[in-house]
């Protein structure tokens, strides 16, 4: 299942049905925006649920949401990740925050 967000903001789901007790994330930033579902997308977050949910994985992925609802309503950060350099920490999308 799919949802398109604010600020061109995808974000996919897939049951990993591995058995592992995790939450799955990969970040996709798009150089050009495609359209899908009538929006603009440049930024893709893929989450991957366990098939089990249990009650920790659930609190980690409304945290995961949390994160990418707040990505999505801040410039400052939406622009920071759209220019992220690949050869930098993670945590240069909050830079001049």
């Amino acid at each position: 299942m799919s949802n398109v967000f604010q600020n061109g903001i995808a974000i996919p789901h897939m049951v990993d049905k591995s058995n592992h007790s995790r939450i799955l994330l990969t970040v996709g930033i798009l150089s050009k925006a495609v359209k899908y579902q009538g929006k603009e997308v440049r930024i893709i977050f893929l989450i991957g649920i366990p098939q089990n949910l249990n009650s920790k994985l659930s609190k980690i992925l409304s945290r995961v949401y949390d994160l990418i609802f707040m990505i999505s309503g801040y410039d400052e950060i939406y622009n920071n990740l759209l220019e992220y350099d690949m050869d930098l920490p993670l945590t240069q999308i909050t830079e001049g925050i």
